[in-house]
C-alpha cells in the first residue's frame, strides 16, 4: 500500500450533479454534490434525507382519465386542495376527503379531461377565477365547506373587440330588458355567437335630454348626466343635485326626485340563440339604451371573447386587479374591481386592454404570469416585464411599459413564485430557470437552476409544485411520469437535485397548498400505477418528514417511508383491511416502530407477522445515494487513476437505523443493525457516527454507496472513506 487516510465528505448540499462533472474536482459543485441521490432530499444544512412516503387519498373519479389541482387557501385555518377530475371537482382538506371517501362532495365541472392540462386559476376571498383554453371564464365560488357553485364569469362592461365603425352595418334591439331579438341589416351573426356578449352603444345623444338643476320632473323621464342615463322614479324637482351614480337608486334630497341608474350609453346582451345571419335571441344583462331600441345603430361591438377569436387562457391576480390573457392580449379589470373589464379613456380607473408585439415583428404566445411588483410574463420565446412609469404607477393605456428582457423562452405550465423569484420550465422542458426582479422593477435577471445538472429533466418537465417548508424543495413532474426534486435556496447557494423513483407509480400531475396551520406545505399528487394487470390512477399526498416524537430519548414510531400507504391506529389488531388500492402488491408493513415482514394484499387485506396498534403498509421506497469518485491527496500528489478501495468508513447519522453502505460494488455492509432490543418495542434511533468494515475490490476509482431498502429514518450528515491507494 502507497498512502491511506480519511476523505472527509460532511455535505452533500449540490445534491445529484451532472456524470459531465464528475472530473470537474476544481468545482464546489463536484465537492458538494453526489454521483446519484435517489429518495434521498437534501438539506439546507448539507446532509440527506430520506423522502417521506405517500398516503393513499381516494382514487381518480375517473380512473382512465387524468386530473388537474387547484390549490385554493380561503383563510390561514382553511387550505384546500381541489382535484377535478372526471367531471367533478372534489374536495381534499388536511389530507382527507370531504366529507368521506365513501361519500365525497362532487360539483359539476365543464372541463373535458383532455383539456384539464390547459386549466389556469386565481383565487381572491372566496372566489376561484378560472380560465381554460377553449371554454369561457368560469367563478367557483366557496360558500361553505360543503357548498360550492360555478358559474360563467360576465364581468361588467365586456371585454369587447374594436367597436363597428362602418354606418351602413346597424344592429336594433327590440326592447331594452329581458329577452330581446337583435336585428341586423346583413349577415352578422354565426352560430358560433351563442354565448356570446354584445356591446350597443347609443344611436342618437339627442333622444336624451340633459339633467338640469330645479327642473321640474315628471315621473318616468329619462335625462343624462356626466355620460350617465337615469330614470326618474317620481314626479318631483330635480333639485341641485346631480346624480353620478352607476348602480341602484339615490335621492336628490328631501322632496326631490329619486333617480334610478339605467345605463352609461351602452348596453350589454348576451346571445342566447341563433334564428339567421341577420336574427338572434338575446338577455339583457345591464340595460339597453332606448335609441337602440327606437332606431338601429352602427355603434356595436361583438364581445372579445367568443368560440371564433378564442377565450382566455391564463388568468392571474394580484391584490387590485384580475388579468386575463390570450395569446398576446392582456386584459386587466378595474383596480378593486375584479368583475369589471369596464374600459374609461383618461381614467386611471379604468380596465385595460392591450397587446405586446415583438421587436422584430414574430408573433407572441404569453404562456405564464407572475406579479413580483410589476408584471412579468413568459413567452414561448423570452421574458417580459410589464410596469408603468414607475414602478409605483398605475397601469393605464397611457403609461403602460410591455419590454422584452431576456430570451430563455418558456414551455406552456404553471410557474411557481419563491422567495428568491419566480421558477419557470424552459422551452425544451429540459431546463428550469430562476428569474428575479430587481427592487426597481426595471431589471429581470435569470439563472439556470439545471446547469449543474443537465441530465436531471431527460423526462421532460410539466408540472411544478413549491414546498416551502419545512425544506424549501420544488417538486417537479416529468413527461414521462418521473418525480424530480431541487432544494431551493440561491441566496445561499443551495441548489441541490434529487429523484424520486417510486415502484409501479408514474406521477401525473402534482401540486402544493400550505396546511391549514400553516406549518408546512402538503404536496399532493396524481399517481398511476398498474394493479392486477389494469391502470390505475389514486391521489396521494406526500407525508410529513420525519421528526421523532421523543427528542430525548428518539424511536422510530411515526416514520412513514412506504408509497401510497394506508396507516392504522388503534386496539391491537393482527390484519388489516382497506388495501383494495394495492391488490396484489407486494407491501410493505410498519408496525409500532419496527418493520415486519412483507405481505401480498389479497383480498384487500393482510395479516400480520404479529399484532400491533400503529400500523403503515404501504409500497416499497429504495433511497440511494452514491458518492463521487474519492481521491486522496499525498506529498506525492493525486491518487486519481491510482488502484485503490476504502475497507472502512465514518458514517455520521442524525436519527437513523437501517442502511448499508458498500465501496466500488462490493458486498454491502449493514450500518445499523433492524432488529429491536424488546420484541415489539420501537426501534431506537442513532445520532453520532458510526465506523463501517466493507469488502471492497481494488479499482481505479474508490465510490461508496449508501442505500436504505427498507422503511426506516436515516438521515446522512457526512459519509468519510479511509482510502488505501495500492502500489503501481
Amino acid at each position: 500500500m502507497k498512502a491511506s487516510g480519511l476523505v472527509e465528505r460532511n455535505t452533500f448540499v449540490s445534491g445529484e450533479i451532472s456524470p459531465e462533472l464528475r472530473e470537474r474536482p476544481d468545482l464546489a459543485k463536484h465537492q458538494t454534490g453526489l454521483a446519484a441521490c435517489e429518495n434521498f432530499i437534501t438539506l439546507l444544512e448539507g446532509g440527506i434525507t430520506r423522502r417521506p412516503g405517500t398516503s393513499f387519498v381516494i382514487p381518480h373519479k375517473a380512473e382512465d382519465e387524468l386530473c388537474a389541482f387547484v390549490p385554493f387557501r380561503y383563510s390561514g385555518a382553511d387550505s384546500y386542495m381541489l382535484v377535478f377530475n372526471g367531471g367533478v371537482m372534489r374536495i381534499v382538506y388536511n389530507g382527507g376527503v370531504v366529507p368521506s371517501v365513501a361519500d365525497p362532495y362532487e360539483l359539476e365541472i365543464p372541463y373535458l379531461s383532455d383539456d384539464l392540462a390547459s386549466l389556469r386559476y386565481a383565487s381572491y376571498g372566496n372566489v376561484i377565477y378560472l380560465d381554460c383554453d377553449g371554454y369561457p371564464p368560469m367563478l367557483l365560488t366557496r360558500r361553505a365547506h360543503l357548498d360550492w357553485t360555478i358559474s360563467r364569469y360576465d364581468p361588467d362592461g365586456g371585454p369587447v373587440a374594436d367597436q363597428n365603425i362602418d354606418q351602413s352595418k346597424t344592429v336594433q334591439s327590440s326592447y331594452v330588458v329581458g329577452n330581446v331579438t337583435l336585428t341586423a341589416n346583413d349577415a352578422r351573426f354565426r352560430p358560433e355567437d351563442v354565448g356570446l356578449i354584445w356591446r350597443l352603444d347609443e344611436s342618437d345623444l339627442s333622444m336624451t335630454p340633459l339633467w338640469n338643476a330645479n327642473e321640474s320632473v315628471p315621473i318616468n323621464v329619462i335625462r343624462r348626466n356626466a355620460g350617465n342615463v337615469y330614470q326618474a322614479l317620481n314626479a318631483a324637482s330635480a333639485g341641485i343635485n346631480a346624480p353620478v351614480h352607476t348602480e341602484g337608486d339615490v335621492s336628490a334630497g328631501s322632496d326631490k326626485v329619486t333617480w334610478r341608474y339605467l345605463h352609461s350609453g351602452y348596453g350589454l346582451v348576451r346571445i342566447t340563440g341563433y334564428t339567421s345571419p341577420t336574427s338572434v335571441s338575446a338577455t339583457v344583462l345591464n340595460y339597453v339604451p332606448a335609441s337602440v331600441y327606437n332606431k338601429p345603430t352602427f355603434r356595436w361591438w361583438r364581445g372579445a371573447w367568443n368560440e371564433i377569436d378564442g377565450y382566455p387562457k391564463i388568468v392571474r391576480a394580484n391584490n387590485t386587479r384580475l388579468l386575463h390573457i390570450r395569446n398576446d392580449e392582456l386584459w386587466l379589470s378595474q383596480p378593486q374591481a375584479f368583475n369589471s373589464m369596464q374600459e374609461m379613456p383618461g381614467s386611471d380607473d379604468s380596465a385595460l386592454h392591450f397587446a405586446i408585439t415583438s421587436p422584430d415583428g414574430a408573433s407572441v404566445e404569453i404562456v405564464w404570469a407572475a406579479f413580483m411588483g410589476a408584471l412579468v410574463l413568459g413567452t414561448r420565446d423570452g421574458e417580459w416585464i410589464v410596469r408603468g412609469s414607475n414602478l409605483t404607477d398605475p397601469l393605464t393605456i397611457d403609461t403602460v411599459r410591455p419590454s422584452p428582457e431576456t430570451a430563455e423562452g418558456s414551455a406552456p405550465h404553471i410557474p411557481v413564485i419563491t422567495p428568491e423569484g419566480v421558477v419557470f420550465i424552459g422551452r425544451s422542458r429540459r431546463r428550469l430557470h430562476l428569474a428575479r426582479l430587481d427592487k426597481l422593477g426595471e431589471t429581470l435577471s435569470l439563472s439556470e437552476l439545471t446547469k449543474t445538472a443537465r441530465h436531471i429533466l431527460r423526462g421532460r418537465a410539466r408540472a411544478l409544485a413549491y414546498q416551502r417548508d419545512p425544506h424549501r424543495v420544488l417538486w417537479i413532474g416529468c413527461e414521462d411520469g418521473k418525480l424530480i426534486a431541487v432544494t431551493l435556496l440561491p441566496s445561499d447557494e443551495v441548489v441541490g437535485w434529487h429523484r424520486h423513483p417510486m415502484r409501479n407509480g408514474y406521477v401525473e400531475a402534482l401540486m402544493s397548498v400550505p396546511t391549514s396551520d400553516e406549518a408546512r406545505s402538503d404536496v399532493y399528487l396524481s399517481v398511476r400505477r398498474t394493479i392486477n394487470g389494469r391502470t390505475r390512477r389514486y391521489i396521494e399526498r406526500l407525508a410529513d418528514f420525519f421528526d421523532p416524537r421523543d427528542q430525548d430519548i428518539p424511536t422510530a414510531e411515526g416514520a412513514r417511508f412506504v408509497d401510497s400507504a394506508v396507516a392504522y391506529s388503534g386496539v391491537p389488531a393482527v390484519s388489516l383491511l382497506g388495501l383494495d388500492h394495492l391488490e396484489g402488491q407486494t407491501v410493505t408493513v410498519f408496525a409500532d416502530g419496527a418493520q415486519q415482514a412483507s405481505r401480498v394484499v389479497r383480498a384487500g387485506g393482510i395479516t400480520l407477522e404479529r399484532e400491533a396498534s400503529d400500523i403503515v403498509v404501504g409500497l416499497p421506497i429504495v433511497a440511494r445515494a452514491r458518492l463521487l469518485p474519492q481521491d486522496l491527496k499525498t506529498s506525492a500528489g493525486s491518487s486519481r487513476g491510482q488502484m485503490k478501495r476504502s475497507s472502512h468508513a465514518l458514517v455520521h447519522v442524525l436519527n437513523s437505523a437501517g442502511g448499508t453502505v458498500s465501496c466500488n460494488d462490493g458486498e454491502p455492509e449493514p450500518i445499523f443493525e433492524t432488529g429491536s432490543l424488546d420484541y415489539g418495542a420501537p426501534l431506537s434511533l442513532f445520532s453520532g457516527g458510526k465506523r463501517v468494515t466493507m469488502r471492497a475490490p481494488i479499482r481505479p476509482e474508490a465510490t461508496l454507496e449508501l442505500v436504505c431498502d427498507n422503511a426506516l429514518p436515516f438521515t446522512l450528515l457526512g459519509l468519510s472513506p479511509d482510502l488505501s491507494v495500492m502500489e503501481d
